[in-house]
């Protein structure tokens, strides 16, 4: 890879994300959220959708807001590393579109735009991208919350950064420093393999990859990294 991380940015964009309540200021509401309560999970598209996955409501909603922001850039088919980035935003969306046809994600077309938070890949001039909408309990919704998942599982699921996390950073390590409370460390190096691996250095890259290192992080060492 030509173009070097820089250090100094992607660090002060892994200071924002760490601090994020992953589960929400409010929980996951209507026919979905009702159903995952009564059966135990809900089964679309080959995925499943569990109880569980309510800690983490805000991360995949956050998720989906900012990657389908990313791909209606101007210009985003140019940049370096956007053939992956392309790739994934379109396999969630022919999963989707099997269920909800040209409305499905990144679409939305018959959704309110007002809950999602526009122009976040804005700042694109090597500062970090605002990330404060992110947080905003108004982007939890199902529409939201389905592709998030979708789109964290595929990438995490990436042969390239699978090895990469696994041989070169090593799940062990990232116990050791959650334990002692320095997750950004570990975040930080997650983001780092993430953005070798699949996308580029460049810093329109680095929310996504924050996001993405705190969700693998958050999945079970011993499953994603086995020995």
């Amino acid at each position: 890879m030509s173009q070097q991380i820089d250090r100094r940015v992607l660090d002060k964009v892994v200071s924002d994300v760490v601090g994020i309540n992953l589960r929400g200021e409010k929980p996951l509401s209507g026919l979905m959220a009702k159903r995952i309560r009564e059966e135990g999970k809900l089964v679309e598209a080959g995925l499943e959708f569990r109880v569980e996955d309510g800690l983490y409501t805000q991360l995949y909603c956050s998720f989906a807001v900012l990657a389908r922001d990313m791909y209606h850039y101007p210009g985003i088919e140019d940049r370096t590393g956007a053939r992956d980035f392309m790739n994934l935003i379109n396999a969630v969306h022919d999963e989707e579109k099997a269920i909800y046809g040209e409305n499905a994600f990144p679409s939305y077309n018959v959704v309110s735009y007002e809950i999602f938070p526009l122009d976040l890949a804005s700042a694109d001039k090597g500062n970090p991208v605002d990330l404060t909408f992110l947080s905003d309990p108004r982007i939890i919704h199902e529409w939201n919350f389905k592709p998030g998942k979708r789109l964290l599982v595929k990438l995490s699921q990436c042969i390239d950064l699978r090895e990469a996390v696994c041989n070169t950073v090593g799940p062990r390590d990232f116990v050791k420093k959650l334990e002692k409370g320095v997750e950004g460390v570990a975040v930080l190096r997650v983001a780092e393999a993430i953005l070798t691996t699949t996308f580029s250095a460049a810093a329109f890259w680095y929310p996504l990859a924050a996001y993405a290192a705190i969700f693998i992080l958050n999945q079970a060492y011993s499953s994603y990294c086995p020995e």
